[in-house]
């Protein structure tokens, strides 16, 4: 779907404006000012939600909304704008201000960064995640596995592990219409194009491109974007897509659960492993607990559910979306960045993701790294490499090959 700019004007008082919050407050007009490279600019920032039609199983043809962030440097951002845009995609159990507008420090805010490089930065959470709409069957404890669904087991699964006894007494079965896994790569594609089209429509330049950072299963999720939309897409920035290949599992419940200790398990695991290689601790104390306490702020009522709080995410027909002999095979300018300790997207899947990749194409592997990089010390080296590949099209003077630093 492609906003036409009547639509737009149709529709900004009554839906998107009327949603936008202008957090910068009143102040002298800096739209004038250089934008390259300018880390002292005053960053103005809007929350948006932008309308959709849903194409996820569990509630397919119903109107939803879905949250954007936006930020960038100077000026006013509800006129058109004329700096390159680029969509920030999070992962399978992650939310979009969270992982890429970081209150922690001085400079973990990647959206805060590639504004100050000269980006109209935007964030999306995807329907089920953060600020977007969260079905009415998200509410119902019941909704996802147990040892009674979907199939009879003595193993713990998400009830007996996470809502048992709060908020639930006992292990129940999902209600019927809830008996489906959420959605699946093609409504990731879906509410991703809602967006991206949003973002081309309100550009000074109409034939202007989007660029294009995800990561994990974001990761995926944009490779898989750019594919299938090359007009739209500028470059890729595709950081530890995992895992590949992608799996065919199907689960018929349409809800996920974590709690902190689970969130930060592999975290963990990974930061033990690089201090064994001789790295020190690549977490920095307390980022854990402000990322914990900013994802719990997005869902109120799962912040009420289990010991200390869950996190709640869409449980996804894994596969479904992904041709195997199409979409690696993308043509957009794409670098692809792992760590080098990452266990989540091992190095044989993020290969054979490169390997396919029809245009240009570096593989940037990063040492004492894990999986949540943007909440690691090398944070700013992530930055970096995505601010190079989006602006020339290489980091550090390396436009394709695998590269370490």
């Amino acid at each position: 779907m492609r906003f036409s700019l009547p639509f737009l004007g149709a529709i900004a008082t009554s839906m998107l404006m009327a949603c936008a919050v202008d957090r910068a407050g009143s102040g002298a007009d800096t739209s004038g000012q250089a934008l390259e490279d300018d880390f002292n600019c005053h960053i103005r920032s809007r929350d948006l939600t932008i309308p959709h039609i849903s194409t996820a199983a569990l509630n397919a043809g119903q109107p939803v909304e879905l949250f954007v962030r936006e930020k960038a440097c100077g000026g006013n951002t509800l006129d058109k704008h004329k700096r390159p845009s680029v969509l920030l995609i999070h992962g399978r159990s992650a939310y979009a201000a969270p992982s890429y507008d970081l209150q922690f420090g001085s400079d973990y805010s990647w959206m805060d960064y590639l504004a100050h490089r000269g980006f109209d930065v935007y964030a999306l959470d995807l329907q089920g995640y953060g600020g977007s709409t969260k079905p009415a069957a998200f509410d119902n404890p019941c909704n996802t596995s147990s040892k009674l669904w979907p199939v009879a087991t003595t193993v713990n699964q998400n009830q007996e592990i996470y809502l048992i006894p709060n908020p639930l007494a006992e292990p129940c079965v999902p209600e019927e219409s809830a008996k489906t896994s959420f959605g699946n790569l093609n409504t990731d594609f879906a509410e991703i194009d809602t967006v991206v089209d949003y973002i081309r429509a309100w550009q000074d330049d109409p034939l202007a491109k989007v660029s294009l950072i995800g990561h994990s299963r974001g990761g995926i999720r944009v490779i898989g974007y750019a594919q299938q939309h090359p007009d739209k897409i500028e470059k890729v920035v595709a950081f530890a897509p995992g895992r590949y290949p992608v799996s065919a599992a199907n689960a018929p419940f349409p809800v996920n659960y974590s709690s902190k200790a689970t969130y930060f398990g592999d975290m963990n695991a990974q930061n033990t492993a690089a201090q064994n290689a001789g790295c020190g601790n690549i977490v920095e104390p307390g980022v854990q607990d402000a990322l914990w306490d900013q994802l719990q702020s997005w869902d109120p009522l799962g912040a009420t559910w289990g010991s200390a709080g869950v996190r709640r995410f869409p449980n996804f027909a894994i596969g479904l979306g992904w041709d195997v002999n199409v979409h690696p095979n993308v043509t957009v300018p794409t670098l692809f960045i792992r760590g080098e300790q990452d266990t989540n997207a091992p190095l044989t899947g993020v290969q054979t993701l490169y390997d396919a990749a029809d245009g240009q194409k570096l593989f940037l592997r990063l040492s004492c790294a894990g999986h949540e990089i943007e909440a690691e010390k090398r944070h700013v080296d992530l930055h970096d490499a995505s601010a190079q590949w989006l602006i020339a099209g290489s980091v550090d003077g390396n436009t394709s090959g695998v590269v370490f630093k």
